[in-house]
């Protein structure tokens, strides 16, 4: 009894989150439809997006990398006080080198809220135009 305890502890310590990549979104949006649902009313914004799973398409704004650990791709429009910003899965990392400023770009995460920006966890990359 002791060793399984052990092994579904220690199964469960380094258990990762379940991926996103085959998740169907419960909204697909463009970057401005989702952040104009925010700027013109955050709360009703919230109870429609807050913890599910979205698809939005934008310009890539900036791509920003923290070390090993997080990316984050902003996408947005350059004049736009706001911007849509999604924190990759790590495994969702690697095809960032792929992406470049301006290009057209489809994520698919789980939206945590608006602070500055319109904020979206997990994300995957579904597909870059």
């Amino acid at each position: 009894m002791v060793v399984l305890a052990v092994a579904w502890a220690y199964r469960e310590f380094n258990r990762k989150p379940a991926g996103l990549g085959n998740s169907q979104p419960a909204f697909v949006l463009s970057d401005q439809q989702l952040l104009q649902s925010y700027e013109e009313n955050e709360e009703a914004a919230n109870k429609n997006y807050l913890g599910k799973i979205v698809q939005v398409t934008g310009k890539v704004y900036e791509v920003v990398n923290q070390g090993d650990s997080a990316t984050t791709i902003v996408i947005g429009n350059e004049q736009a006080m706001h911007k849509v910003s999604c924190l990759l899965q790590q495994d969702a990392a690697t095809q960032v080198n792929k992406i470049s400023k301006n290009e057209l770009v489809t994520l698919k995460g789980i939206c945590t809220g608006f602070l500055m920006d319109v904020e979206l966890n997990q994300c995957v990359i579904v597909e870059i135009k």
